[in-house]
């Protein structure tokens, strides 16, 4: 998903509220695969690039997602409506950033 102010839905249009504290797993817990980071690393790049260069087709309002098992990617229309959004709405009550209590990623074993 690539977030363009005024031209799409942002983060929170699309995830309204934060999961609950411990509901989402850690790296630690999960497990990380690494091949996974370069691919996706490489997509956000050449939609930076794109940004950059005002050229190709933006992913704004649409939520591409990656198999990696099948190697399939798949493309989610995002919703265009985002009028009562809490952080780009007509009327925002989100102006600040929020640091949620939530588990992070180290690797401390």
């Amino acid at each position: 998903m690539t977030y363009v102010p005024g031209e799409g839905p942002c983060y929170r249009c699309v995830f309204r509220d934060p999961p609950p504290k411990d509901a989402v797993p850690t790296c630690k817990q999960a497990g990380v695969v690494g091949a996974m980071g370069g691919v996706i690393g490489s997509l956000q790049a050449m939609e930076a690039i794109k940004y950059i260069i005002g050229q190709g087709q933006l992913l704004t309002g649409t939520l591409l997602t990656y198999d990696a098992l099948t190697m399939n990617f798949r493309k989610v229309p995002l919703p265009k409506d985002n009028s009562d959004c809490p952080v780009c709405g007509k009327h925002p009550t989100i102006t600040k950033l929020i640091d949620y209590e939530q588990a992070e990623c180290d690797m401390k074993l």
